[in-house]
C-alpha cells in the first residue's frame, strides 16, 4: 500500500514513519531510505546490509530496499 505521498510534497521523518506505519506505506519507506542513504536507495541497502553484519543478524542480507533475504536465497 501507499501513503499517497505527493512529489515535492515536504514531511518530517516523524511524519514519514508514521505514514510507513499506519498504513503501512512503501512509499514513504522509499523516502526514508533516499534520505538515510544520502540520496541513494542503493546506498542505503549497502548501509543496511553493514549494520546487519556488525550485529551479526546470521544470514540474512537486504538485495532491495523492502526485502530480506537469506544470503543463499533469493
Amino acid at each position: 500500500s501507499t501513503a499517497g505521498l505527493i512529489g515535492g510534497e515536504t514531511l518530517t521523518v516523524t511524519q514519514l514513519l508514521n505514514c510507513l506505519m499506519i498504513p503501512s506505506g512503501n512509499d514513504a519507506a522509499l523516502v526514508l531510505a533516499d534520505y538515510v542513504g544520502g540520496g541513494s536507495i542503493t546506498n542505503f541497502v549497502k548501509m543496511m546490509n553493514k549494520k546487519a553484519k556488525e550485529r551479526q543478524y546470521g544470514d540474512l542480507y537486504l538485495y532491495q530496499h523492502l526485502c530480506l533475504y537469506p544470503r543463499t536465497g533469493a
